[in-house]
């Protein structure tokens, strides 16, 4: 929330339109461009469904149109009996709200004569923020195509040693795709959380609680991006590429539990919140 009292504050708070529709289609992935700022759309078809992911439209000024909140298209789709989207595109989704909390609380410090000082870094931050819900929002269909291309690489014949062989080759090559995806949202994830610690200390402290839900949003993405690496590494045989996912996941969540704790305790001393 934002503790504002007695204060209806002007802004445009960016949220993250997601849409379920019914029916097949072929596999798209589109992205569209105004004014040389990524705004896309992602679609995925799965199982009958198009999962379909739209990060909002920019404004002349680079502010988020705000829309309808509430819209529980996403969850209907993740509670559907169906395998995606799942966890890893949820851990996604996590982190892209967290780095749109974040953004918001740059734009609320921002032109306030309080904060004037610290202006520059929360201009930064919210272009950063903006960028990072960008990449965790592609990552939610990313992760989709990815466990999909897993479970096609399954069903491939194997008959024969030759179909054997060009299955396994398929399979590893699927699972170190599906790898790479929560790999790289842990580590936007981690960065998500260095913004956050950024927000908590030089950012507007009416949004400090919205800066450590944001930490705890990244936190949740981490550990679920983790879940899901150390589940592909578990399967792949090619073990020097594991292990090195292995390594560097354990890093980032160490990074990302340290960095969480460092927010909570910014937040108590600032405040006086007992976080």
């Amino acid at each position: 929330g934002k503790d504002f009292v007695g204060v209806a504050p002007d802004l445009d708070q960016g949220d993250v339109a997601v849409q379920v529709a019914v029916g097949a289609g072929p596999v798209e992935t589109q992205l569209l461009h105004e004014d040389r700022v990524l705004v896309g759309a992602h679609v995925q078809a799965h199982h009958g469904h198009v999962l379909q992911v739209l990060e909002n439209r920019l404004g002349a000024a680079g502010e988020p149109q705000p829309t309808p909140v509430g819209d529980p298209a996403f969850l209907n789709s993740l509670a559907a009996g169906t395998a995606t989207p799942g966890g890893g595109a949820a851990g996604a989704y996590a982190g892209a709200m967290a780095a749109a909390l974040l953004a918001m609380v740059g734009r609320l410090t921002v032109g306030k004569k309080k904060y004037a000082d610290v202006e520059p870094q929360m201009q930064h931050l919210i272009t950063t923020a903006e960028k990072l819900r960008a990449d965790l929002t592609a990552a939610v269909a990313h992760d989709v195509a990815a466990f999909d291309a897993v479970m096609a690489a399954y069903r491939l014949p194997k008959d024969s040693e030759a179909e054997q062989n060009a299955r396994a080759q398929a399979v590893e090559q699927a699972i170190h795709t599906a790898a790479a995806v929560p790999l790289r949202v842990a580590r936007d994830a981690a960065t998500v959380l260095d913004l956050a610690a950024l927000a908590a200390e030089k950012g507007n402290i009416n949004a400090a609680s919205d800066s450590g839900s944001a930490a705890n949003l990244a936190l949740a993405a981490t550990r679920a991006a983790a879940l899901n690496v150390r589940s592909n590494a578990d399967t792949a045989t090619e073990r020097e590429s594991a292990d090195l996912w292995l390594t560097e996941i354990a890093t980032l969540e160490q990074h990302a539990q340290a960095t969480a704790d460092r927010v909570r305790k910014i937040i108590r001393e600032r405040t006086g919140l007992n976080v």
